[in-house]
């Protein structure tokens, strides 16, 4: 690990023991009222959306066809109340969004006859995000968020490092950990781009034999690799909607091309403004 991200593990890891420590906070002790106003601020911000529906369910790999049939549990929804004003209420809200992602991943390959099914393999993966609320009067907003990150249970394929590269702004996502939990705590930059350009993906730190795919705007492509353990893709997203998302998925190399090896994947969904920056001092999230 480089020196410029032992830092970002540092402090990834003082986040997630500052959370375990606060975590008995029951979400109950700031009443339904301020429980309701959180879940309302997520639902408004699309954070409590389908994640699978930013993946598009087909990605082609030259004559392999790698389709997804996938069902996302209800989001499980912790928060810990962080601050409070003058009368007792919060002002601060962090919240935990968790789900269960299973279904099947069927991979066809081309023959001379056509798409012939080639394996179809159980999918069974845990899904988190961490978000930051701050109230104002009596409406709460959404201040920061991480990325969401999804990974096999008892898979052992790295999450990548990803970067995107806007005219806009980089915006650095790293990780090299194994915990979900300290994977969502990672404090996120959110790029920002005008619709339509193009959006560099840059991937590294997986198997110089892994298999990367990109999705946005409904499509998925296959990333580009320079035989190195880097990967490269280029997107672009249109302007009918603020925040949007790019995703990176990782694949063992066992689970596309091996019939007998299970599934094993790894997943970033990055947030991504489409617009104008904002100005210093406002928001990056909410309306």
């Amino acid at each position: 690990m480089s020196a410029s991200r032992q830092p970002a593990r540092l402090l990834a890891a003082a986040l997630l023991a500052a959370i375990s420590l606060t975590a008995t906070m029951a979400s109950a002790d700031a009443g339904g009222p301020e429980q309701a106003g959180v879940r309302t601020a997520l639902s408004d911000a699309g954070l409590l959306n389908d994640p699978l529906a930013l993946a598009g369910a087909v990605t082609t790999l030259g004559d392999v066809r790698i389709t997804h049939h996938l069902r996302t549990s209800e989001p499980q929804i912790d928060v810990t109340w962080d601050a409070q004003d003058a009368a007792g209420r919060p002002v601060l809200a962090t919240v935990r969004v968790a789900r269960r992602i299973t279904g099947k991943l069927d991979i066809e390959r081309a023959d001379a006859e056509g798409l012939a099914r080639f394996a179809r393999k159980d999918v069974d993966d845990d899904a988190v995000r961490q978000v930051t609320l701050r109230r104002e009067g009596d409406r709460w907003r959404v201040s920061a968020m991480s990325a969401e990150v999804l990974a096999s249970r008892g898979g052992r394929t790295q999450l990548p490092l990803v970067d995107l590269n806007t005219h806009a702004v980089s915006s650095g996502h790293l990780s090299v950990l194994s915990d979900l939990d300290e994977l969502a705590v990672l404090p996120q930059t959110c790029a920002v781009t005008q619709a339509g350009d193009v959006v560099r993906v840059f991937v590294s730190g997986v198997a110089k034999d892994a298999v990367v795919t990109v999705f946005a705007n409904g499509r998925s492509y296959a990333a580009k690799s320079d035989g190195e353990a880097h990967f490269e893709a280029a997107v672009s997203l249109p302007g009918d909607a603020r925040l949007q998302s790019i995703g990176v998925t990782v694949y063992s190399r066992a689970s596309v091309f091996d019939p007998s090896a299970p599934a094993d994947s790894r997943t970033w969904i990055l947030p991504i403004l489409v617009g104008a920056p904002p100005a210093l001092g406002e928001q990056y999230f909410g309306s």
